[in-house]
């Protein structure tokens, strides 16, 4: 019975997992997330079939299945990478880790079982280890950034990612206290091919567009207000603009929620849908450059340095006003004061 139910589990993952890649390569846009998407789901599917008997009986099938089931933890952390980082970018160093990731955790994984209860205790635990590492690196994307996350549906796919990330961690544990990564008991598998059922459901359902699994930052529509929230817009401009709230050092969205008057969703959904942010830091971003292009363009400013006007807008550092003002703008200060 716990066979039948595991199996049947894990073909409906198999089938959703099928569909999913449909659709994902037919309407997603963004090709990053496109690719990191295909990437994990065939590694998820890897997965599931690495340890599914009419599989590992063909070896090279095995192989092929083992190999992709050792990535996931890899994949999962680009997955979050790309939902939950704005500013991540697929660029050669990604391509290198892509390639090279996957062949060391094989390695790291077939050579431990080669030596199987021949090699010391330390190294046995590489393999796992590299597999924890990336699953809580992804818990830790999952988490950083939460409070200024302007997505209401992207704070609901981080929890599922947050609790997601510890499962895997005591799954992977779990193989390694088991002592072996291809046998497990059948009540083992039945419940980890139901975590994954429930994990693609709660993650592609609901309220997901396909055009907005992946934000793509570029996008602002920064006055943009409609007839819905645009007395929200009203309020916000009001307390950033006449009031230079921006300007406070650690200013949060509950605070401006607070202050403006509005519940924090109500706040999230107009600051995202009507003026395009996808964070918080973003929109502060905005505010500050955007202040900080006038006190440097203005010519009875000139001496004022970049330092006083960092510490002015309520940036903890230079250097983290640099990089958000060469981010919103193309340039850095000293070349923007440069070029006029």
């Amino acid at each position: 019975m716990v066979d039948i139910l595991s199996d049947g589990f894990r073909v409906a993952s198999l089938l959703f997992i099928m569909v999913l890649l449909i659709f994902i390569i037919r309407f997603e846009q963004r090709r990053d997330g496109k690719a990191i998407m295909i990437m994990f789901l065939a590694s998820l599917s890897g997965y599931l079939l690495a340890y599914w008997q009419p599989v590992i009986s063909v070896k090279f099938l095995r192989e092929i299945f083992f190999f992709l089931a050792v990535s996931l933890p890899y994949f999962f952390w680009l997955l979050n990478r790309i939902l939950f980082d704005d500013s991540f970018k697929f660029n050669r160093s990604v391509y290198v880790l892509t390639i090279v990731i996957p062949v060391i955790s094989n390695a790291l994984y077939k050579i431990n079982a080669y030596f199987y209860g021949e090699i010391y205790y330390i190294f046995k635990a590489i393999p796992y280890l590299l597999s924890a590492l990336f699953i809580c690196l992804s818990m830790y994307e999952a988490l950083r950034g939460r409070s200024s996350d302007l997505i209401n549906i992207r704070l609901r796919w981080r929890y599922i990612f947050i609790t997601s990330s510890a499962l895997m961690a005591l799954a992977t544990l779990y193989f390694f206290f088991f002592n072996h990564p291809l046998v497990l008991p059948q009540i083992f598998v039945l419940i980890q091919n139901i975590g994954i059922s429930v994990f693609l459901i709660l993650f592609f359902t609901g309220k997901l567009q396909w055009e907005a699994i992946f934000t793509n930052p570029k996008v602002k529509k920064v006055m943009a207000t409609s007839a819905d929230n645009s007395e929200i817009i009203v309020k916000i401009n009001e307390v950033f603009v006449t009031r230079e709230l921006y300007k406070k050092e650690g200013i949060t969205i509950t605070e401006l929620s607070n202050i403006i008057g509005y519940k924090e969703y109500l706040v999230r959904k107009a600051i995202n849908g009507e003026m395009g942010f996808t964070n918080f830091v973003s929109f502060l971003n905005y505010y500050r450059v955007k202040e900080a292009c006038r006190i440097i363009d203005n010519d009875r400013t000139r001496d004022v340095t970049f330092q006083e006007i960092a510490y002015g807008l309520g940036y903890k550092s230079v250097a983290t006003f640099n990089r958000a003002f060469k981010k919103e703008t193309g340039k850095t200060p000293s070349e923007h004061r440069n070029s006029k």
